[in-house]
């Protein structure tokens, strides 16, 4: 299993999933710091750091995160298809169920770097525009729920991940699915069901300060329940080896 996820991170080389990665990592910050320095009803006494990673935390879940970790793994899985390995995984005693293990935790380590980045660009920047409440118990804070709440939104797309892996180039649907899953939060934040929708159960466990009061045992079981179908899929949901080869010789 060691192999197999050093081999994915050894493929990285040889496509853009890095630079897709920074993207990702930069492009909500780049809409937060937007609609700070373009609103007009914000005071200047309201422009703290802590507001400032709030609202990144609240681009990252309802705009960037979801389909940018989407478009991450689909793009590893769909590797696959497209270098016309599948058939020398099939020859060989490597079984495609580990394989898509070691993909999944390759994307789970690229998940906690995409939060380690988008948390220090944020940090940068509250530098940069002079922000209050810079400390480092806040720095701190703001790398935990960023980083916290980043992966959980990776657990909460997997099941849609492993069943875009499925067939070649079904992730590009994938990725317009998750645009719109991870947008609905917003209703979901707004309605007082974030603890029971998948990608805002997370902000409950990160301790996200934003939400109203909650229950976070029924955060836990969102994600759970999400982790469990996961898990299903890779074993019960066939996987199309034939058309994944008949692409690749096209």
């Amino acid at each position: 299993m060691y192999n197999l996820i050093m081999g994915e991170f050894l493929k990285l080389k040889k496509n853009s999933i890095l630079a897709v990665l920074f993207t990702g990592a930069f492009f909500p910050i780049f809409v937060t710091a937007m609609q700070v320095l373009m609103s007009h009803s914000v005071e200047a006494e309201d422009l703290t750091f802590m507001s400032f990673f709030g609202a990144t935390i609240w681009n990252n879940f309802s705009i960037a995160f979801p389909f940018m970790i989407t478009l991450i793994a689909g793009m590893m899985f769909n590797q696959e298809y497209l270098n016309d390995t599948l058939k020398s995984l099939i020859c060989i005693p490597i079984s495609i169920k580990k394989l898509m293990f070691a993909k999944l935790i390759a994307v789970g380590v690229l998940v906690i770097i995409l939060g380690v980045l988008n948390a220090t660009m944020v940090c940068i920047l509250a530098f940069v525009f002079g922000f209050s409440n810079l400390n480092m118990q806040n720095i701190i804070g703001a790398y935990s729920q960023i980083c916290i709440s980043g992966f959980c939104v990776f657990l909460s797309v997997t099941p849609l991940i492993i069943w875009a892996s499925k067939k070649v180039n079904r992730y590009y649907l994938s990725i317009g699915i998750a645009f719109f899953y991870g947008f609905c939060s917003i209703f979901a934040v707004s309605k007082g069901w974030s603890d029971y929708y998948p990608v805002t159960a997370g902000l409950r466990i990160a301790g996200y300060f934003i939400l109203p009061g909650g229950n976070i045992e029924i955060a836990f079981l969102s994600l759970s329940i999400v982790i469990l179908l996961s898990v299903l899929e890779v074993f019960i949901m066939p996987f199309s080896y034939e058309n994944g080869i008949q692409f690749a010789k096209k």
